[in-house]
């Protein structure tokens, strides 16, 4: 199931949207929650965040390092 996060109330409590869909191969889990794209979130190697206003990709990289100055992307509608 899908649940888009709208953003946050007065008191710091998320706002949800509706639930859609499933975008995962698992079911569901009362005690997991996956979120994606959020770049608070990001916190583990390989993670990444896509700012689609902004235009920039913020990365966890491996080593801890900055990556290169500029990487180039094929034009595609998605990453993989």
């Amino acid at each position: 199931m899908f649940i888009l996060i709208e953003g946050k109330d007065a008191n710091g409590q998320l706002r949800l949207a509706a639930p859609v869909g499933m975008n995962r191969q698992v079911q569901p889990s009362e005690s997991e929650v996956f979120v994606d794209n959020i770049l608070e979130e990001l916190d583990a190697v390989d993670e990444w965040y896509l700012d689609q206003v902004g235009h920039c990709l913020y990365l966890k990289s491996p080593d801890g390092k900055r990556p290169p100055p500029a990487i180039y992307v094929p034009a595609d509608s998605r990453l993989s």
